[in-house]
Parts: structure tokens; sequence; C-alpha cells
């Protein structure tokens, strides 16, 4: 008896504490009423609740969700980094994207030249939201205008203020234009994100529209995945106060709504000094390379495997196979800003036959066209591949021609590389497109503004050959450059080889054909955690021969593990 009276009290204690909790509950005093009061119960968003999006643009973007600036791409106009961030979603959700090709604003232009870029822009949310002709799309700056690179001019609307609102109206928008892989050429950032079922959209004109505006309205999941139901509105951060409100469709740079801080991203005056030229350069790879300077020198990292085929043509192999390398830290390029003329020209035909002259604009070292024999000329001696380059006795990849395919992609008007005495290297022309003349023996002149430069040249020296500026030279080559760290000993030339297959068969694994009398042979290696290589040579009756070789550093192999197969798809030079 005495336990069931106990039981029934504590019973009748439950039921009054519930009823006492609603009606505090009701009043606003609860859990989810908060300071305000009101009632509203509101559950802590988990990080499960987040969504991935992974945003692709050529070459800028700005995106707000919702009235609200979601992310923005920190590296202005360099071609074509991923941005992937975590969203905490709330629908309905209105997107809205600023897409900025790169193009001058007075002539729709790139890079000072008459080369004429492209757009593209490609977006997928982990919740299913794909870019597609769905999209409404708005140009506002239009140039060069019916494509007249020799005689630009350009055209431009005023963006309205309030272009990312929610209540924007986009009505009388045109429908977002797809575009296949072929249209935008996507460099290799693509190919390491998911992007399945998204279209690359921009208006009709993907080649003469350089700033586009695009919206879309997402009412659920499309994915099918569950509504958060309590999650307070507003809460995808930061604030929308001070938010950018870009305003000039023809600039590049994303300045707050009262136009006084620097544009989001930019480069801006600092402890490292104003941005040199000789950046622009470089960060044309900025997907691949690292860049920094101070006020005497710039500063590149990278792994010296471009986004490029590699080997195929060699007729004339040592069986050398590319490893990336670790050319980071200390043991970086580094490059004068201000060459200085020597008191005495050193010549790459009498010197200079190990190591680098020059940096490619892709962070690949080239070296003297004459091998270490000193008179060995690589180039007419089959040793190159069909971009000037080959592994060298390092499992190194290295160029011994000018990279001049660059030329085709981004036109004349900069660089290069650079001579690692500081002075520029152009291709055959100059940057008005003109033939270079009047070279001295080292394969270059004054010209113009531009002072003294070298460049490329159909026969030897095919680029700088040798030094006009001031540089430090120790043992017959220059004394400050990276190292290159191989894992094996290096290989004798095998007679009568020619590779004929170059690629990338998985993550840091890579497979090299060549023929030897008609017999097809092939070297498969694979960098592993450790820094180990595995090799495994077999031969034309598929017999296989394996070896691991270790000695480097550790890693994954540097950025080359990210690498697609074929590399970026440009044409040889």
């Amino acid at each position: 008896m005495k336990f069931k009276v106990i039981a029934i009290m504590m019973a009748l204690l439950g039921w009054l504490l519930a009823g006492a909790t609603a009606q505090q509950e009701k009043r606003g005093g609860g859990k989810g009423g908060g300071k305000g009061g009101g009632g509203l119960k509101i559950s802590k968003p988990r990080i499960e609740d987040t969504v991935r999006a992974n945003i692709y643009a050529d070459n800028w973007f700005v995106m707000y969700i919702n009235g609200k600036l979601a992310t923005a791409d920190s590296i202005p106009f360099i071609p074509h980094n991923v941005v992937s961030v975590d969203l905490l979603p709330e629908y309905p959700m209105t997107i809205a994207v600023m897409a900025r090709d790169n193009a001058d604003p007075d002539t729709g232009v790139e890079y000072e030249s008459t080369n004429i870029g492209d757009g593209g822009f490609v977006l997928k949310f982990g919740d299913g939201t794909v870019t597609s002709a769905d999209w409404k799309a708005k140009n506002f700056f239009h140039g060069p205008v019916d494509g007249d690179a020799a005689n630009p001019t350009v055209t431009s609307e005023a963006i309205p203020s309030d272009w990312y609102a929610i209540d924007f109206d986009d009505s009388e928008w045109a429908s977002a234009t797809e575009y296949g892989e072929e249209a935008v050429r996507p460099k290799q950032p693509y190919y390491e994100h998911d992007f399945e079922g998204a279209k690359f959209i921009w208006t009709d004109d993907l080649a003469l529209d350089n700033t586009v505006i695009f919206r879309h309205r997402v009412e659920a999941p499309p994915n099918g995945g569950a509504l958060p139901q309590d999650w307070p509105r507003g809460h995808i951060v930061p604030s929308a106060t001070g938010a950018p409100a870009v305003k000039d469709a023809s600039r590049k740079g994303v300045t707050d709504a009262s136009n006084t801080s620097a544009p989001l991203g930019a480069t801006t005056e600092s402890d490292r000094g104003e941005e040199p030229s000789a950046a622009r350069v470089f960060q044309r790879f900025g997907d691949q390379l690292e860049i920094d300077w101070d006020e005497d020198y710039i500063y590149v990292e990278g792994d010296s495997f471009p986004d490029h085929e590699m080997m195929v043509g060699i007729t004339a192999w040592n069986q050398q196979v590319p490893l990336p390398q670790d050319f980071t830290g200390e043991n970086r390029w580094k490059i004068t800003l201000h060459p200085e003329p020597a008191a005495e020209a050193v010549s790459g035909r009498e010197s200079l036959f190990k190591g680098a002259i020059a940096v490619a604009a892709n962070g690949v070292p080239i070296f003297n066209p004459i091998k270490q024999d000193g008179r060995t000329d690589t180039n007419l001696a089959g040793e190159l591949d069909e971009y000037g380059g080959h592994a060298g006795r390092g499992d190194d990849y290295h160029y011994h021609l000018p990279p001049t395919f660059m030329n085709e992609e981004f036109g004349d008007a900069l660089p290069i590389g650079y001579a690692m005495d500081g002075y520029a290297l152009y291709g055959f022309n100059e940057p008005d497109g003109e033939r270079a003349e009047d070279l001295d023996e080292l394969n270059g002149h004054q010209h113009g503004d531009l002072g003294y430069h070298y460049h490329a040249t159909e026969a030897y020296p095919y680029l700088n050959g040798g030094f006009r500026g001031e540089v430090a030279l120790r043992d017959g080559q220059v004394a400050e450059q990276p190292r290159t760290r191989g894992v094996r000993p290096y290989t004798r030339p095998l007679r009568g080889a020619a590779i004929t297959g170059y690629e990338k068969v998985g993550e840091n694994a890579y497979r090299l054909e060549y023929d030897v009398a008609g017999g097809v042979r092939a070297i498969e290696y694979e960098i592993r955690e450790d820094g180990s290589v595995a090799f495994e040579f077999i031969d034309e009756k598929g017999q296989v021969v394996s070896e691991t070789y270790t000695g480097r550093d550790g890693g994954r192999g540097g950025k080359g593990e990210r690498r697609r197969p074929g590399g970026g798809g440009r044409s040889p030079r």
C-alpha cells in the first residue's frame, strides 16, 4: 500500500510539472522563448545540417543567398580555382551571383593584349542545387564590341544596387545559356570537385559578355531532403550590413557599400610592397603556383609538373620519368625585380650547362638548350617532347626550349617567363604582336618602354643565350636556385626508344609508354604517402619487373597529385 501511494504521488507531481512547463512556454519563458518571448522554439543547427557548395568561375564571382553575402572568390581573376564552402541552407533560397571574366574595363580584352577571353560559371550544392538553363542571366559589360580587338570599344550598364535582394525583380531577364566543357575549357581544379549534374552557364555570348549576374530561387531541397522547420530566418552569415555592393560592371573589385574599403580578395600595398608586374606573369597559372614578393624579389613555389602532356615525342630518351618536385619554402624560385646589366655578359655557349637559366610562367625551370656535355643541342638530338621539355637526371621535368605555347593561349602581351638575371623572356613577338628584330647574341634587345628583355627564336639559342644581367654563379651555374630531389640513380639512354604516351592513371600514379623496334613497353609508377616511388617496368611481352625507391622527403608528390590525365589540353609549341 505504501509503495502504491508513493507511485500515485509521483505521477501527480509529474503531471503538475508538465502543466507548469507548458504554461511557462506558452507565456514565452521556456527554452525556446529567449529574451524576446513569443513562444518560438528554435533548434540549434548541427554541422550535419550544412551542405557543401562547389563553385567554379572563369574568372571570378561573388555569391549572395537570401540577400546576404555567402562567399566570394578570394583570388582576384586568376583562372581557375574552385571555391568550396559549407552553407546552412534556408528555404525558399534565393541565390544571386555576379560572375566576371577577365577583361580590361576600357577595351574588353585581357592581359593588355588583343586576346579575347571567355567566361563560364558552374555551381553545385550538396542539396542537389545545380546551375542550368533554369537560372536567369543578364549581362552588364560587353566588349570588345563586334569582337574587334584591333579597335576595341565596350558597352556597359549600371548594376542595380539591390541585384542580390530576395525581392529583386528579374522577371524580364532571359534564361541562362548552357555550355559544354569543350566551350569553357575548365582547368584542373574543376575536375577535382563534384559538379555532377551541373551545367556551365553564361549569357548567349560566352566570349564578349564579361560581367554577368545570375539569379535562381530554390523552393525546397532538390534532392528531396527534409526542410529545416525551426531555424531562425537570416542565419546565413556574415550579416548583410556592410556587405559588398558592386556598382561598376567594368571594374573587377568588390567594395563595401560605402566604397571605402579595398576590393575583396584584392592585393593591396602592404609590408610586401606594391604588387610587381612580374606577379601577373605567374598569376596566369595561379592554380598551380604560390606567388609572393617583397621589395627586391618575386618568389614562386610549385612542383614543376605542368598542366600539359609531357614526354610524348622524345626519340632520344634517358629512361627518366617526371616526378613532382618540392620547389617550396626555402627551395622556391627567387628572381630579382630589379635586374642590373652586368659588366660582362655570360654566354650559354661557354657555360651554364647545368641548372636553370630561366623560369617559365608556369613555374617550370628552363635549362640551357645545350646539355651537360657542353656541345649537344637537346632539340636537334630528339631529346625533347612536343613542349620542349623532358625529365632530367633527378626525374625532374624541365624545359630546354622556350614555352611559346603560352602565347597561343594568352597572346603576346606578357612574358612567358623570366631569366635568372631578372630580365623578362618574351615569345617570338613583341607585346604588340610584331616580330622581334635586331636581337643580340643572347637573344635580347632594348625595345620601347620594356627596357632590355629576351625573346624566343626558332634557332639556337632559342631563348636567353646566357645572361646580360648580374647573377651570381657557382661551378658554372646559377648559385641560388632550387635543388631537385630524385629517388633513384640517373639512368642511361635507351637506344631506339621513342615515347608514344604519358598519362595519369590514378591518384599519384602515372604510365609512360614507349616503342622499341616496334615493341610497346611501359613504365608505371606511383608516388606513395611516405615519399617512396614504386615502379613497374613492363616489357613488350607483358612481363613485369617491380622496384621501389626511397629518398624523397616524404609527402604525396606535391601538387602533381591534383593534375588530370593529359594535362590542360594546350597545344604544343
